[in-house]
């Protein structure tokens, strides 16, 4: 199993629709696949993760720390 890398400490989330932090966690507090994302060069901290909304569309991306993109899900959104 590969070992983790140094999580640079805090995980942002942030609703893009609201244009507002929702929370700050501690990444420490955090199960693994809300702190690291597999990639090609291996693990990569998660430091940010932004929700937003497109017609009928919930959608939640992850991001590095030099900003790179590293997961988008999606799903409907129900009313």
């Amino acid at each position: 199993m590969q070992s983790h890398p140094i999580h640079p400490g805090t995980v942002v989330f942030y609703d893009a629709d609201k244009d507002e932090i929702t929370d700050e966690a501690d990444a420490a507090t955090l199960p693994d696949s809300m702190k690291f994302e597999e990639t090609d060069e291996g693990l990569v901290p998660i430091v940010r993760v932004v929700l937003f909304t497109r017609e009928d569309r919930q959608i939640i991306a992850s991001y590095g720390p030099n900003g790179e993109l590293l997961r988008t899900v999606s799903g409907s959104v129900e009313e």
